[in-house]
């Protein structure tokens, strides 16, 4: 395994440390049985549920992005999308880099013959912003109906907002000329010449502006995704013994990760800071800190069982070893920080 991958495991571990010990001295004052007291008090059963929503998140993040490629190209494959899907994301957790997940896909869409980097990248990009789109409706819609403060609202729809910004950037700025020098150049360090990409870009572009029915698809498959956390959410907390109405699981659960999402990717997945920032999230909506703290703690459990089996199914199915993945994930951090050098 390339040497850097190892050190961002081993950051990975550290982080997790660092935050659990965090959590365990702070809130739970150094008791183990405190914790385990509040895991106990709920229905184990409510595990597997959540378990299944947990994983029926992550395919519906699939076959949303399946839609949109199948706008641009009716030889799609849906499980070979959602394998691919889930490779990509399983490279952010070996490597944590921002945007790396968007960049996998484009390069496991192009090494499959499955579609051109015009096709693939306009469909990343709007996979992007529809994610986004339907991510602050429903943190809106959850804010107003639980009447949250005024600073709630700042601290989670103005992120939101940022990032819907930040996302039709990225999808109209390849339809720019300007743009394609940058876009060569940092291609051939990927091994790939992409001359010309801008114009063949646009025509891309205006094919899937144009299958309205399959955007309107796909926006509603992110919906999904969205009521698939927050029904995850629900499950968790009841595994706690702990009753949230569904649209405190939007904010919890789903809306959390507009702030995460802006925040420098430092462990592999968020390890340990998606913990902490869940913990504050759930303690300001008026959940106690010791049961924000299970939780967290519980969510990154079900991450990794409702998660990792197909994170590691779909690298399988497609030819790839661990090794592989995790060569490419150092490549891809290469590229990415090849424009900042």
């Amino acid at each position: 395994m390339p040497g850097r991958v190892r050190k961002y495991i081993l950051a990975a571990i550290v982080a997790g440390l660092l935050s659990y010990s965090l959590i365990f001295l702070v809130i739970y004052r150094g008791s183990v049985s405190k914790f385990l007291e509040i895991v106990s008090r709920g229905d184990p059963l409510a595990a597997a549920f959540a378990a299944v929503f947990r994983a029926s998140a992550l395919i519906m993040h699939g076959v949303t992005f399946f839609v949109l490629l199948y706008a641009l190209s009716r030889e799609m494959r849906l499980i070979k999308i959602i394998q691919i899907t889930s490779a990509s994301i399983f490279v952010e957790f070996i490597a944590p880099v921002g945007g790396i997940t968007e960049v996998a896909k484009i390069y496991f869409l192009k090494e499959f013959g499955v579609a051109s980097v015009e096709e693939a990248y306009a469909a990343v990009a709007m996979h992007r912003i529809l994610l986004t789109c339907s991510v602050t409706t429903a943190t809106v819609a959850s804010l107003y109906i639980l009447r949250a403060p005024p600073l709630m609202w700042v601290v989670l729809v103005i992120p939101a907002l940022g990032l819907l910004a930040a996302n039709t950037a990225i999808l109209l700025a390849p339809t720019s000329p300007r743009i394609e020098h940058f876009i060569v150049s940092l291609s051939k360090r990927f091994g790939h010449d992409l001359q010309g990409f801008s114009t063949r870009y646009r025509e891309v572009f205006r094919r899937l502006l144009n299958a309205k029915k399959y955007l309107i698809l796909a926006l509603a498959m992110a919906f999904g995704e969205r009521l698939s956390n927050a029904v995850f959410g629900v499950a968790t907390a009841d595994i706690l013994g702990l009753r949230i109405p569904i649209w405190e699981a939007v904010i919890v659960f789903d809306s959390l990760q507009t702030i995460i999402w802006l925040l420098p990717a430092i462990t592999p997945g968020g390890v340990g800071i998606y913990e902490l920032m869940q913990t504050l999230l759930a303690t300001w909506l008026g959940i106690t800190p010791d049961t924000s703290a299970a939780l967290a703690i519980m969510t990154r459990a079900l991450f990794i069982v409702g998660e990792y089996p197909i994170f590691v199914a779909s690298t399988m199915a497609l030819g790839l070893s661990l090794r592989k993945v995790a060569s490419l994930a150092e490549k891809e951090r290469g590229v990415i920080d090849a424009p900042m050098a």
